[in-house]
């Protein structure tokens, strides 16, 4: 599965804990956790978003029009607790395995976004 976030450019690691007051990384955390659950609904429709019971390994991609920021610095738990609750029970090891991040560079007419990709994961 598949989930794109348009418009969405994450905030990086280093900012995020840039000398910020809890409640603003509170409330950052907060409206990205609304933006998956919305495109989450919007991706369903009228159905009920289906629940996966078994472990996901979760890729997380942000494309950026000019500057990216590292891979590594894309903070990955953000996106994945906008999960919990409505695609996935929880984000403990019972259904999250491995978890991956990338930065890319949109192509040309291409807009900024976050695609969290989600698939079965087995050893």
């Amino acid at each position: 599965m598949k989930i794109i976030l348009i418009g969405e450019r994450p905030i990086s690691w280093n900012t995020f804990y840039a000398g910020k007051h809890w409640t603003y990384r509170r409330i950052l955390a907060e409206d990205i956790h609304q933006k998956v659950f919305l495109t989450l609904k919007a991706k369903f429709g009228r159905k009920p978003i289906p629940q996966i019971t078994y472990k996901v390994k979760i890729k997380i991609t942000a494309f950026y029009k000019k500057t990216h920021i590292d891979s590594d610095n894309i903070p990955a738990k953000i996106y994945i607790d906008g999960l919990k609750g409505s695609l996935i029970p929880d984000d403990d090891p019972r259904y999250v395995g491995p978890v991956t991040t990338l930065s890319c560079k949109a192509e040309e007419g291409e807009k900024e976004r976050v695609e969290i990709d989600i698939t079965k994961y087995s050893l």
